[in-house]
C-alpha cells in the first residue's frame, strides 16, 4: 500500500521515468487521492520543466584551461602543505624519542657495572650501638625463659663485636 513517504522516496525515479510500470501506476493512483502529496509531485514536475527550458550555458574557450590550471595549483599547494605537516610531525616524534633515549642513558644505571670487592660490607651488616625494639623483646623473652628454667640456644647475633672498623666501610660515592 502506497503512502506519501514511500511516494516521496520514489520521486526522483518518477521524474526520470525509470520506475517499473506497475509502481508508476500505483503512485499515479495514490496521487489522485492524496492532495498534499500530489502538490509536492506537481511542484517537482514544474521545477524540472523550468530547468529543461533554460538555455544551455556555453563557457568561453579559456574556461576549461583556466579551470584545469586552478585545479593543478590547488592540488600542488595541498601536496606541499601535507608534505610539510608530515615532515614536521616526523621531526617532532624523532625529537621526543631522542630526548627519551638520552634521558634513559644519562639517568639510568642500566648496563653499568658496580665495583664490588670483599672489603665493602653491605649496609645491613652495619650496627649502631642503640638498642632496638627487637633487642628489648629478645631480652624480655630471655628473662622469662630464665625464670621458667628453660635454656634456649644463644642467638648468633650476640657474637657481633661492639666496635666496627669504619675503615672497612665504603659507601657509594665515597672517594676515600
Amino acid at each position: 500500500m502506497m503512502n506519501c513517504d514511500k511516494a516521496k522516496q520514489l520521486l526522483s525515479d518518477y521524474l526520470d521515468n525509470t520506475l517499473e510500470p506497475g509502481v508508476k501506476k500505483e503512485i499515479d493512483d495514490f496521487l489522485k487521492g492524496n492532495e498534499e502529496c500530489s502538490k509536492i509531485f506537481a511542484d517537482a514536475i514544474s521545477i524540472q520543466n523550468q530547468l529543461k527550458s533554460l538555455p544551455d550555458v556555453v563557457p568561453s574557450e579559456e574556461f576549461e584551461i583556466n579551470l584545469r590550471n586552478r585545479i593543478i595549483e590547488f592540488n600542488d599547494a595541498g601536496v606541499k602543505q601535507a608534505a610539510f605537516n608530515k615532515k614536521g610531525l616526523s621531526l617532532a616524534f624523532s625529537g621526543v624519542v631522542l630526548v627519551g633515549a638520552l634521558y634513559m642513558f644519562v639517568f639510568s644505571d642500566v648496563g653499568t657495572q658496580q665495583n664490588i670487592s670483599d672489603e665493602i660490607l653491605p649496609s645491613s651488616t652495619i650496627m649502631n650501638n642503640q638498642p632496638s625494639v627487637n633487642d628489648a623483646a629478645k631480652n624480655l623473652v630471655a628473662d622469662q625463659e630464665k625464670e621458667d628454667g628453660q635454656v634456649m640456644e644463644q642467638d648468633s647475633l650476640n657474637d657481633i663485636p661492639e666496635k666496627i672498623d669504619n675503615s672497612r666501610i665504603h659507601l657509594t660515592g665515597d672517594n676515600k
